[in-house]
């Protein structure tokens, strides 16, 4: 029997997108679409993938990142879940792992901000 992948579960969801569903990243190229709500975005500096486990996205811990643009439905929900994999061969490394800051895009900034940060992770949001 083939090795099956979990679905994620969508119901109610916002956005979600996966490297390992074809859906979503085709394994090569810039172009990653959301799963759900329409959103797309671009892999930036060089994110690379591996086909590895199922599929994943590589981060050289510099300035690779992922950006889905300003959604203000993100923004501005009141209630959230934020669920990723995350492993780094050098903890002391730090990096946003997920960012919806609006800075430059409205006064005041609103947004959620999920980062490693000396060596522990830490989290906040800006209201």
């Amino acid at each position: 029997m083939a090795n099956m992948l979990p679905s994620i579960v969508i119901d109610g969801c916002i956005f979600a997108f996966d490297a390992a569903n074809t859906r979503s990243y085709l394994g090569t190229g810039i172009n990653v679409n959301g799963l759900v709500g329409g959103i797309g975005g671009t892999l930036i500096n060089g994110v690379g993938f591996t086909s590895s486990n199922n599929g994943s996205f590589i981060f050289d811990g510099s300035n690779d990142y992922l950006d889905f643009g300003y959604n203000s439905s993100i923004n501005n929900a009141t209630q959230f879940t934020i669920e990723c994999w995350y492993k780094s061969a050098n903890i002391g490394v730090e990096g946003i792992l997920f960012n919806t800051n609006s800075y430059g895009v409205t006064t005041p900034a609103y947004g959620y901000h999920l980062e490693i940060y000396q060596r522990k992770l830490f989290s906040c949001s800006k209201e």
